[in-house]
């Protein structure tokens, strides 16, 4: 009798190590259930959201049916015509916003909702019911987020618990009874023994707590890295650094030709007397004046402008000098009316325009032998044959010229 009432003792010594890996127990069961729970709503978020969209972009014709089992199932009976709902279901399928940590489950749902909601407004051709049937929405949202959060089970696990509490007085009562039988040896081993479990406890508490916080930072780290690339895209987008480069060496090279003829300029002036000083007019006409073909008196030339997508110069748009617009120089001899050839104006400050407008202004009228990408002058290897027609000088052979 007496060693049965010893191993009472013992066994009830036991008891309350045994109720606090119970309450460990659950515990986890109920960190468990918080991610449970976080899926099941935002499996059922989704699934209505993607189901809004379905009907918003089928007129509200409720013919396309989704499944709703799980996140797999709900993005493989999407049909793919249904792009905005398809895309939405693959963004935040894999979301779960652990950057909160534990007991935030609202948090992060009201997170989800955020996120949805600001996606679905960015989308500037919603119909006008639109709002209406959001509203709906949304307020399927918050029965959704209610349905899951843990505030109506509160009553029922204050109840379980008091109930706990009281089964464990019972048994402390006849722990404490048995213990007067008993000697105060085991007692100080059964001490020993609970302060090296509870320590034990404590430090898996800790090193649990150390692998959510390395996880958390992971996450943060992967965010943050996303953020900067987009930044990253956006900054190359908006810098085109190689045609920066490419416009600052241009800008380089007309520099030192524009000091280059100043210092010219310069030199002429300074070498002529006051009554033979030339004007810088006469001295750019003198530089520039090997660019374009003497007059004769037998010829008689114009410059002409084009006109897009045709093949014919009209009379009265023709000028005596080149211009930005007339780049097209015309030789007409005036011993023979049938001989009248045309040309691309051999100065490069006139052929900005056709260089810029190669589709338009100078490929109906001209013959490339090359192609190139931006190129920078336009010469003429053989003039083109002009016919009078009704008015108007026609094009009879076109021009060959070399793009460099």
């Amino acid at each position: 009798m007496q060693s049965f009432c010893n191993y009472l003792g013992i066994l009830a010594r036991f008891l309350p190590v045994l109720w606090l890996f119970g309450l460990g127990s659950i515990a986890l069961a109920q960190d468990f259930d918080e991610e449970f729970a976080f899926e099941t709503a935002k499996k059922n978020i989704l699934c209505k959201t993607a189901q809004f969209l379905i009907n918003q972009q089928n007129n509200n014709n409720n013919q396309v049916a989704v499944d709703c089992q799980d996140l797999k199932s709900l993005e493989t009976t999407i049909p793919e015509r249904f792009k905005d709902a398809l895309w939405l279901v693959r963004r935040f399928k894999d979301k779960r916003y652990e950057t909160y940590g534990k007991g935030k489950l609202e948090a992060r749902l009201d997170k989800l909702t955020t996120d949805l909601t600001n996606d679905l407004r960015k989308n500037k051709k919603n119909p006008p019911n639109w709002e209406e049937g959001f509203k709906t929405l949304q307020a399927d949202w918050r029965k959704l987020r209610d349905e899951v959060l843990p505030n109506g089970t509160a009553t029922t696990k204050n109840q379980a618990t008091e109930e706990d509490k009281n089964v464990a007085a019972n048994k402390d009562n006849a722990a404490t009874q048995a213990d007067n039988d008993s000697n105060s040896s085991p007692k100080s081993s059964m001490l020993i023994y609970f302060i090296l479990l509870a320590m034990m406890g404590g430090i898996g508490f800790l090193v649990y707590q150390n692998l959510q916080l390395k996880q958390q930072m992971m996450l943060l780290e992967e965010d943050l890295q996303e953020r900067y690339s987009r930044l990253d895209n956006r900054i190359d987008a908006m810098t085109p650094l190689k045609e920066f480069k490419s416009l600052s060496l241009k800008l380089v090279q007309t520099n030192d030709q524009l000091s280059t003829l100043m210092q010219e300029v310069i030199n002429l002036q300074v070498k002529t007397s006051d009554e033979e000083r030339l004007s810088p007019e006469e001295i750019y006409a003198q530089r520039t004046a090997h660019l374009e073909s003497q007059y004769s008196a037998d010829v008689q030339i114009y410059y002409a402008k084009p006109y897009e997508n045709s093949h014919y110069f009209l009379p009265h748009d023709f000028r005596t000098e080149p211009t930005r617009e007339n780049f097209f120089k015309i030789e007409m001899h005036l011993d023979d009316a049938q001989q009248v050839f045309y040309r691309i104006v051999d100065r490069s400050e006139y052929q900005n325009l056709p260089l810029t407008q190669l589709d338009t202004t100078l490929k109906p009228y001209v013959e490339l032998m090359n192609h190139l990408n931006n190129p920078t002058r336009i010469l003429t290897l053989e003039p083109g044959v002009l016919e009078k027609k009704n008015n108007a000088w026609v094009i009879t052979k076109k021009a060959k010229v070399l793009l460099e």
